[in-house]
């Protein structure tokens, strides 16, 4: 009797459990309920779950979200099924470090959100996600070619602001899929020790505010040098909240870069890195991620004297986690698959080049079980091109943001369009 007792609590314990996980679950699991079904059928699929791609797989996906993939799937009654035997299938590009939706017309002040009027070295405050443009021109010349979501920053100063990141179809609600993302900063060319200086005390302010932000409030302790929105800014930094991501390329400042993350207990991301390679094995072992710019063997300064084609391939041997990055424009910024052929052809793997394209990011910030991958539960940001994604003469066919079919038309391809037949050069209007 006492066996049976013992048991039947045991086999309750279980059921509690696992009604309390089945309530409970990841938002992976929250798949949805209504809504059409769509397949993808016959295309190479590069899931980024590995470096292998699965050839003459099925996606199926419904509303935003992924459902199933595989080499062989059931499909529900009506569902609408998509030929792509012969094409190759990738989640959609992430590019950081745009100024997408920010700057329209580079010469053109009143065009141009990316930065504070301000000489102030500390910005944490300013907000890019305020001023960004989902009307822009520029995001559907980046979207048809297999762009469905960028970090756009900001630039000025020594700690610039606050970046966001953006899915690039919907309204500017939609669009937003996380703001703040992090806080950016950058280390100059020249007096890089006095930026190390006033970075520490940045972060020493950020500590005080938090540890005294009642009495500072109500003016009991001494003034900081720097404004209670920039504390709030940089408190997110120190609490680990979100991660800072800073500028740097020269090899010293990469190795000043490591110790100020270890003592300073915070979530670093580099970006530019150009002389990464010189220190791939110490920030292998930091395991500290870098977002790496366009690929240069000649320098740009004397911080750069290290550049080499091979960046990229030497991080990733040393088991560094890279991304692609764009050097900071809103133009263009769509070759930045090319840049990743680049790097393929001077020794990184290919599926790790196109990793490093869609969902090395997304595991960085944190939004891996959501975004960057082919799997079960992950955002359809998808991409079917024609052939290798890497390869120059390859184009995207069509591109899906959150499921969504989006028109592969922009201001160029309609200019394409209107000049194509000279005939329309002299037709009335």
């Amino acid at each position: 009797m006492k066996q049976q007792t013992i048991l039947g609590v045991v086999l309750f314990s279980v059921i509690v459990v696992a009604v309390i996980f089945w309530v409970y679950r990841g938002p992976s699991d929250a798949l949805p309920q209504t809504g059409q079904w769509w397949a993808i059928e016959g295309a190479t699929l590069y899931t980024m779950k590995d470096e292998k791609p699965l050839k003459n797989g099925v996606l199926l996906f419904r509303g935003d979200t992924i459902m199933k993939v595989g080499a062989k799937v059931k499909l529900p009654k009506d569902t609408k099924v998509i030929q792509a035997y012969g094409r190759f299938l990738t989640p959609g590009l992430v590019i950081p470090n745009t100024r997408l939706g920010l700057v329209e017309i580079s010469l053109e002040r009143s065009t141009r959100n990316d930065s504070m009027p301000s000489r102030k070295a500390v910005r944490a405050a300013f907000r890019v996600v305020d001023g960004f443009n989902h009307n822009s021109s520029l995001i559907p010349i980046a979207r048809i070619e297999g762009v469905t979501s960028v970090v756009s920053r900001p630039y000025g100063g020594l700690i610039s602001g606050q970046s966001a990141l953006f899915d690039l179809w919907g309204h500017p609600q939609q669009m937003t899929v996380r703001a703040p993302l992090a806080v950016h900063a950058s280390i100059p060319t020249g007096r890089s020790a006095f930026a190390w200086l006033k970075l520490r005390q940045a972060m020493e302010a950020a500590r005080f505010f938090q540890t005294y932000q009642s009495q500072y409030t109500r003016r009991k302790v001494r003034k900081l040098p720097f404004s209670r929105l920039d504390l709030l800014a940089l408190l997110r930094v120190v609490t680990k909240e979100v991660p800072l991501v800073l500028d740097v390329n020269r090899a010293a400042d990469i190795l000043t870069a490591i110790r100020f993350a270890s003592t300073q207990d915070i979530k670093l991301i580099l970006s530019g890195v150009r002389e990464g390679w010189q220190v791939a094995e110490q920030l292998a072992r930091a395991k500290i991620p870098v977002l790496l710019g366009p690929p240069f063997n000649l320098p740009s300064s004397f911080a750069t004297l290290g550049s080499r084609y091979d960046n990229a391939a030497l991080l990733h041997k040393a088991g560094v986690l890279i991304a692609f990055a764009s050097q900071g424009g809103s133009h263009n910024i769509r070759s930045i698959r090319h840049e990743a052929g680049i790097a393929v052809a001077w020794g990184l793997p290919h599926g790790a080049a196109l990793q490093a394209l869609t969902r090395n990011f997304y595991q960085m910030v944190g939004l891996g079980k959501t975004y960057g991958t082919l799997r079960r539960g992950s955002k359809a940001n998808l991409v079917l091109w024609s052939g290798d994604p890497v390869e120059l003469s390859t184009r995207a066919i069509q591109v899906w943001i959150r499921g969504q079919s989006i028109p592969m038309v922009s201001r160029q391809t309609q200019l394409r369009d209107r000049y194509r037949d000279l005939k329309n050069l002299f037709r009335q209007p």
